[in-house]
């Protein structure tokens, strides 16, 4: 697969949520437009600040019609606790680890 550019369609991937459940990409937009953020980690702190944004402005995004999905790269079980306390984008965040690469 090549590089995505800006309004490219995102791929139909299949991650896991926080929960350590397969999830397919475009369950998340079904029926309605989605707000996909990328993080690093969630130690990052730039990326802690843009999904901190993110999470205060949900209800904006809600009121015209946006659901909110962060993807990042960590593990189900490192995903959960940040998703818990953060209680934000729709399916408590998608963790990164494709569902194939499970142990």
């Amino acid at each position: 697969m090549g590089h995505l550019k800006f309004n490219d369609l995102a791929p139909d991937v299949e991650l896991l949520t926080t929960a350590g459940k397969p999830i397919r990409l475009s369950e998340l937009w079904q029926g309605k437009v989605l707000v996909l953020a990328f993080t690093r980690h969630f130690g990052c702190p730039q990326c802690k600040e843009m999904m901190d944004n993110l999470v205060a402005f949900k209800p904006e995004l809600a009121a015209k019609g946006l659901a909110l999905a962060v993807v990042t790269q960590a593990a189900p079980e490192s995903a959960h606790p940040t998703a818990s306390t953060n209680p934000s984008p729709s399916h408590r965040a998608a963790a990164g680890q494709p569902a194939d690469d499970r142990q």
